[in-house]
Formats: structure tokens, C-alpha cells, sequence
């Protein structure tokens, strides 16, 4: 088995993605930093392979900003599952009004 076999069976769909966060963080108590396997979430974000068809309908762009906050998923006070989507054009401006301001 190659190691892109291996990815490919270890990979996670979007909804497996979703409930596999929801178990490690969608918990009657709330969290704390030290109580949170991190490790273990980039391993789940790792494993899903990316596909606009699932999370298309959450990157929505609002013009006027830099870019903009989409909310997925709530897991209760432990985290939210946000899809940001950048406007290059605004970052751009913004990247060059601070340039020119700090001068």
C-alpha cells in the first residue's frame, strides 16, 4: 500500500468531518484550552479531502470586506465551524492603505 492509498482510505467526507468534531467537542461542559486534543483536530482537518460541492453553499462573499466570517457549525461553547473566504481586491487595498499610512 502506498502512502497515498493510505490517505485515501484514512480520508474523511464532509459529514464524517462533521461528526467527528462534533464528538471531541459538541460536550455538555465547557472546555478548556488544556482539556482540547489539538493534535487530534488538525488530524481530523488533515484527513478531509476538500471538496467545493460541500462546502460551497457556506462561502458566501460579502463585496465590501476583506473578507467575510461564514458560520457552519456550532459545537455548543466549545468552538464553531467557520468557512472564511477572502476578496483579494479588498485585502489588497487594505495591504496598501496600511502600507501607505505607516510611512
Amino acid at each position: 500500500m502506498t502512502v497515498n492509498d493510505t490517505q485515501i482510505e484514512n480520508s474523511l467526507t464532509w459529514d464524517e468531518l462533521i461528526d467527528e468534531l462534533q464528538k471531541i467537542l459538541d460536550v455538555p461542559k465547557h472546555l478548556r484550552p488544556a482539556e482540547i486534543d489539538h493534535a487530534k483536530l488538525q488530524s481530523l482537518m488533515d484527513r478531509y479531502k476538500s471538496d467545493r460541492k460541500d462546502w460551497g453553499k457556506y462561502a458566501l462573499q460579502e463585496s465590501h470586506k476583506g473578507y467575510t466570517r461564514n458560520g457552519v457549525i456550532n459545537y455548543g461553547d466549545n468552538a464553531n465551524l467557520l468557512i472564511l473566504v477572502w476578496n483579494p481586491k479588498k485585502v489588497l487595498q487594505s495591504m496598501t492603505m496600511r502600507e501607505h499610512t505607516a510611512l
